[in-house]
């Protein structure tokens, strides 16, 4: 036995639908930014020299329209990668 009407119970099936695309939205945004900082942290750990790491920041930055990705932070900053790479040229 239906609980609801036809109409009604399409509009709760599209809302589901809705709500699953969204969850899965959000996941895939999630796991973007995940493996752009997995790829942040690869090319920089390359860098040979602070000229070279300088000239990857640049071409990081205009690869994301002037600014540093979002993920820049975490990856490259708190992540201490910055840090240890710097000490390794000095």
């Amino acid at each position: 036995m239906k609980k609801y009407d036809d109409a009604t119970e399409e509009r709760i099936r599209a809302m589901e639908t809705n709500a699953e695309n969204l969850v899965s939205i959000d996941d895939k945004v999630y796991f973007e930014k995940q493996a752009i900082a997995k790829l942040l942290v690869a090319i920089m750990s390359e860098s040979t020299s602070e000229a070279d790491w300088n000239k990857r920041c640049d071409e990081a930055k205009a690869a994301n329209g002037g600014d540093y990705p979002s993920e820049w932070y975490s990856a490259i900053i708190e992540s201490g990668l910055m840090e240890s790479m710097l000490k390794k040229w000095q």
